[in-house]
């Protein structure tokens, strides 16, 4: 459906003589896909604790490519219907999202909770899921029907190495498609943002921005979305801190670019703290009210005349 459309620059099937698709592997099938142009930008990965255990790590991306990612994104949203596939795709629907980033809290909690007093990433992590997640939770509980229903096709592997370039701008290939299903849009921004960039305002309004280029995001959208980003940096942070922290005993100390990506995301989860615990259940911003005025009373003892 990509190939046909052009919407994104996705890797091209490798056929057989009469259409069938090339499947290679052993111990299961899997289709083969052609190689694509192009390299990710920087450090997107790491091995650790044992060489053949990769760790996916987030990064911030220059502009311009944020931009590209974003906006190939939306156009696979928009341009490629989620009906009418040669098989049916799993289905990733938004209710069951906060209910399953909550047990993986719990369970990275009880994981990490024994190595908390000496790691203050750890600590940072803990303390960050006991603000955002009932936050987010209201947000999304009182979020209209319509808003969470899967109505698209969605890539949910976004990962700064899912994405190739030729120089920074130009992306050449969104790969890792593993994970395709029908879901919410909004769950392949809020990992685009978090992992691609890093929660931040001017992120957000970049996002945006990119995103209006293609689909401009209706208000419901603008208020989700950092609901469905404390989300994702809560069960991402906790998927590095497990692997940095709750290692056997006989692993090496967890190497820098591990640490740097932990650090990106226990950020971004103070970040959007703010965005996210301001705003109510209702969706509407409190309202700060103004503190009482208190008069300083004098000072008992013997009245002083001012020279």
């Amino acid at each position: 459906r990509l190939q046909e459309s052009g919407a994104v620059p996705a890797p091209e099937p490798m056929n057989l003589p009469g259409g069938a698709p090339l499947a290679i592997g052993e111990g299961g099938m899997f289709s083969a896909r052609r190689w694509v142009p192009g390299e990710p930008l920087g450090r997107t990965s790491v091995a650790y604790p044992t060489p053949d255990h990769w760790l996916e790590l987030p990064r911030a991306l220059p502009d311009p490519a944020f931009v590209a990612a974003v906006e190939a994104l939306a156009r696979l949203h928009v341009i490629v219907p989620p009906t009418g596939a040669a098989a049916p795709l799993p289905r990733a629907p938004l209710t069951g999202f906060p209910d399953a980033v909550r047990a993986a809290w719990q369970d990275g909690r009880a994981r990490l909770r024994a190595v908390a007093p000496m790691n203050p990433p750890v600590q940072r992590w803990i303390a960050g899921g006991e603000r955002l997640l009932p936050a987010a939770e209201a947000v999304l509980a009182a979020a209209p029907e319509g808003a969470l229903a899967p109505r698209a096709i969605v890539h949910l592997n976004v990962w700064p190495g899912q994405f190739l370039y030729e120089g920074e701008d130009r992306l050449t290939g969104l790969v890792g498609w593993s994970h395709a299903a029908i879901g919410a849009p909004l769950l392949d921004l809020a990992q685009a943002i978090v992992r691609l960039r890093g929660w931040s305002t001017p992120a957000v309004e970049l996002l945006v921005g990119a995103h209006g280029a293609v689909r401009s995001l209706d208000p419901e959208e603008r208020r989700l979305l950092p609901a469905l980003g404390a989300l994702d940096l809560v069960a991402t942070a906790s998927r590095l801190l497990i692997a940095a922290y709750a290692r056997p005993p006989d692993a090496p100390a967890p190497p820098t670019a591990l640490r740097a990506g932990i650090a990106h995301l226990i950020d971004g989860m103070d970040n959007v703290a703010l965005a996210l615990i301001q705003t109510e259940g209702t969706g509407k911003p409190k309202r700060s009210r103004p503190a009482p005025s208190r008069r300083r009373k004098p000072a008992a003892g013997p009245k002083t005349r001012r020279r």
